[in-house]
C-alpha cells in the first residue's frame, strides 16, 4: 500500500468535498437521536460522496462514516473513518470552524489522515512515520512547558445529561492556571491546532472514532501525545475520553486528572 500516492488521492477527495460545503443554497437541519444532536443535508451529501469515492482508491477497504448506515467493519483490515462535517453546529451557524475529517485505519491503527477546513483553506495531513503537514509545510507541536503557560482547548459533551457533566468543573480548575481556554466545536481541528503549536493542551469527556481518528494521527506525527483521562490508549472503537498535548503538557494534564484533590471535586 503506497501511502504517499493514497494521500494525493485523499487530499483531492477532501478538497472536492470542501467545494460542496462552501456554497450551499440552503442549510436543512434534522434532529438525530439525543438532545441537541443535529445533522444537515450537507453532512449526508458529503458522507455519500466519501462513501462512493474512498473505496475506489483503495479496493477492499470500507468506510465508517458518522452519517453512514452500515457500520460493520469486521470483514476487512482497511477501514476509512470519516466525519463529513466535524463541527456541524458551527456549520449551521456559519462559524467557519468545520472540517472534513478522513482517516485510514489498518488493523485498527491510523496510518493516513486528512483534515480540511475549506472555509479558510487549511488542509492538514499525515501518514504514519512521515510527519505532519499544513498546506505543504511541516508542523510540530509547540514547546510550551506547562499548563501555566499555554492555551487549553476543550470540547463539551452536549448530548449527555448536562446536570452530571463535569466538563466545566475540570475547565474551571484548569482556568485557574492556564493562559485561557477555547471551545472550538470541532475536535478534529483541536487535534490539528495542537499539532501546529496553536495550543498546548486539549481535553474532552467524550469523542467518537470519527471525531478524532484523523486529527489524532496528525497530532501524533507532529510530536503530540493523546490518551484517555487515565492514560490508557485511545482505541477508536466507541465513545472515549481524551486528553492531548505536547509531551510536557500531556503528562501534566494526565497528573491533573489523577490527583486526589480533583477526585474530591467530582464526587
Amino acid at each position: 500500500m503506497n501511502l504517499e500516492k493514497l494521500l494525493v488521492d485523499v487530499k483531492e477527495i477532501a478538497y472536492n468535498a470542501g467545494e460542496l460545503i462552501k456554497n450551499p443554497q440552503t442549510i436543512e437541519v434534522f434532529s438525530k437521536s439525543g438532545k441537541h444532536n443535529y445533522v444537515t443535508q450537507m453532512d449526508k451529501k458529503i458522507s455519500d460522496y466519501l462513501l462512493s469515492q474512498l473505496p475506489l482508491i483503495l479496493p477492499g477497504s470500507v468506510v465508517l462514516s458518522e452519517e453512514g448506515e452500515d457500520r460493520n467493519t469486521a470483514d476487512t483490515s482497511l477501514v476509512w473513518i470519516v466525519d463529513p462535517i466535524d463541527g456541524t453546529t458551527n456549520y449551521m451557524y456559519h462559524f467557519r470552524l468545520s472540517a472534513i475529517s478522513i482517516a485510514l485505519m489498518k488493523d485498527g491503527k491510523a496510518v493516513l489522515a486528512v483534515v480540511y477546513n475549506p472555509f479558510i483553506n487549511e488542509m492538514y495531513w499525515a501518514a504514519k512515520d512521515a510527519g505532519a503537514y499544513l498546506n505543504g509545510e511541516t508542523i510540530n507541536v509547540g514547546n510550551d512547558e506547562s499548563i501555566n503557560h499555554t492555551l487549553v482547548l476543550a470540547e463539551t459533551d452536549p448530548y449527555s445529561n448536562r446536570a452530571s457533566n463535569h466538563t466545566f468543573l475540570w475547565l474551571n480548575q484548569l482556568f485557574q492556571s492556564c493562559i485561557d481556554i477555547r471551545i472550538t466545536g470541532s475536535a478534529a481541528l483541536d487535534f490539528c491546532y495542537i499539532a501546529a503549536g496553536r495550543a498546548g493542551a486539549f481535553l474532552t469527556p467524550q469523542l467518537d472514532p470519527w471525531d478524532m481518528a484523523a486529527g489524532y494521527l496528525i497530532m501524533a506525527e507532529a510530536g503530540g501525545i493523546a490518551t484517555h483521562f487515565d492514560g490508557s490508549p485511545l482505541l477508536f472503537s466507541g465513545s472515549e475520553t481524551a486528553i492531548a498535548g505536547n509531551p510536557q503538557i500531556y503528562h501534566e494534564l494526565l497528573d491533573f486528572f489523577n490527583k486526589e484533590s480533583l477526585a474530591i471535586i467530582l464526587m
